[in-house]
């Protein structure tokens, strides 16, 4: 087998993790709340210096809003932005880029500008906005310091006490926090920046955002690229545990058809079933490498563990090649192959996501749709409801925003949209794309072959096909060609296997 891990790439995951840096760091901008400025009826622009790694025409500043944007008046949030100005000659409509989580900070995305959106960026302006509760539009964070807390998640119930503490503890009204603020947000700075349409692109929690936007502002949207897409209304949640299976279970069919791959797994299912069950036991002591700093330490895997482990692998076909023989290497009690991929995938979204906003926006739009039966097809699974009881707990004390009358209602518009899903995706099939499009007049759902959440075996068809849909918003003649020759990565077997 290859040494090392598989290069962490974009997984648009329920948290999405991207390994690159913040233009700005992700303290609080925030006015304090005794302070009432005069923030004025038509948004503006402050121009603030751009770091030195941005290219030198990179434009970056702020705009301030109201975190009540009802009253306006009280606390303020500078929404912080970065501008890539076209590379050539300019239309002038630019692309927004929504980012996923929810919890992740749009100037985490920047390097997009050389990957998905490189071709896009030669003819018109990319702006990444950080959403309220993100990177430096006063990101809210609630951590875990300790490895095995990042690798439980905040929402475990071995943290449950510390996340309510530090959502009483943020520097933020919570209930101003969900996703129809932030597009409000956004379209405010639209105005301030002078555009008078713009193309959205967004991808996992970024294609909701996407979508709201293109609601309560879509008179200004010119084109949508989704990717991964989860509807309003429809909560990721209510399919995390069956979606996952199906996930798992192709990953098992595509082994079973290789036979090195079906002499490391001859019993298929019954090896994670085997595994779970003696960590069910007794959890298993394994040692990891703290990719922060580089240390060793000693963590108690559990079966929650490792079932939240193996489905996070799979949001990536890069990251399942070398599941099997990981698993092989789990079955024999040797932990630290899955592990150690695990932990550095884990360690990442803990330093991406904003945790006090992913709560704020998952406890008042998925958790109260979630219903008994959906936890208990959850429980059928390998991936098991207890994340589900976990979350539901921590968001009965978690302040919540209300919701738009109509924001859980299918978002219907003639604006071209582009859907685009993985079939392996553990979390947003082309089922979810399929559900949005049917009130989306102009769309058209691509679905993507053995590609899961983050698209590393496809990177060269998405890109050109954003790039396509950008120039040319006419569904009908989009070319899709390029995904019919996308392969699932070959699975990675042991030397002498």
């Amino acid at each position: 087998m290859k040494r090392g891990h598989p290069s962490i790439v974009q997984p648009w995951a329920m948290v999405a993790v991207l390994l690159t840096g913040s233009c700005r760091g992700d303290h609080p901008t925030t006015n304090p709340p005794s302070v009432e400025p005069s923030v004025g009826s038509t948004p503006s622009a402050a121009d603030q210096p751009c770091p030195p790694s941005l290219p030198s025409s990179a434009r970056c500043g702020t705009v301030t809003v109201f975190e009540n944007r009802d009253t306006r008046a009280g606390r303020t949030i500078d929404l912080a932005y970065v501008v890539l100005p076209a590379t050539g000659a300019a239309q002038p409509d630019p692309v927004f880029v929504l980012a996923g989580g929810p919890g992740q900070a749009a100037t985490q995305l920047l390097v997009l500008a050389k990957s998905s959106l490189a071709g896009v960026n030669q003819t018109r302006d990319l702006v990444f906005v950080d959403q309220r509760g993100t990177g430096a539009s006063n990101g809210l964070r609630c951590d875990s310091d300790t490895l095995e807390g990042i690798l439980q998640g905040p929402w475990d119930d071995a943290n449950h006490e510390a996340l309510v503490k530090c959502g009483q503890s943020l520097p933020a009204d919570l209930a101003w926090y969900a996703t129809p603020a932030a597009m409000d947000d956004l379209d405010d700075v639209r105005v301030a920046l002078g555009y008078e349409q713009v193309n959205v692109w967004g991808g996992s929690y970024g294609t909701r955002a996407g979508l709201a936007y293109l609601r309560q502002h879509g008179e200004h949207v010119r084109s949508a690229v989704l990717w991964g897409v989860a509807p309003p209304g429809q909560p990721y949640l209510r399919t995390f545990g069956p979606q996952g299976q199906a996930a798992l279970e192709a990953l098992m069919a595509d082994c079973a058809t290789s036979e090195p791959c079906r002499a490391l797994l001859p019993d298929g299912r019954a090896t994670i079933d085997r595994i779970m069950a003696r960590l069910e036991q007794a959890p298993a002591r394994v040692a990891v490498t703290d990719p922060r700093d580089g240390s060793q330490t000693t963590i108690e895997l559990t079966a929650g563990m490792f079932a939240g482990g193996l489905r996070l692998a799979l949001y990536d076909a890069s990251w399942s090649s070398p599941l099997p023989a990981m698993l092989a290497a789990a079955d024999q009690g040797q932990f630290e192959p899955l592990m150690g991929l695990v932990t550095q995938v884990a360690v990442a979204i803990s330093h991406q996501i904003h945790f006090g906003m992913f709560m704020a926006v998952t406890c008042a739009e998925d958790v109260p749709l979630l219903t008994e039966a959906d936890v208990v097809a959850a429980d059928r699974t390998f991936v098991g409801g207890e994340f589900l009881r976990s979350l539901q707990s921590s968001c009965a004390q978690w302040p919540t925003a209300s919701l738009p009358a109509d924001y859980l209602e299918p978002v219907q518009s003639d604006v071209p949209v582009l859907l685009m899903a993985g079939e392996l995706d553990p979390v947003t099939p082309p089922s979810t794309s399929e559900l949005a499009a049917r009130t989306l007049s102009r769309s058209r759902v691509v679905p993507f072959p053995a590609t899961g959440h983050g698209t590393s075996n496809a990177s060269a068809c998405e890109e050109q096909l954003v790039r396509s849909f950008i120039a040319d918003p006419d569904p009908a003649r989009l070319d899709v060609g390029c995904t019919k020759t996308l392969q699932r990565p070959g699975f990675l077997i042991p030397d002498g296997g």
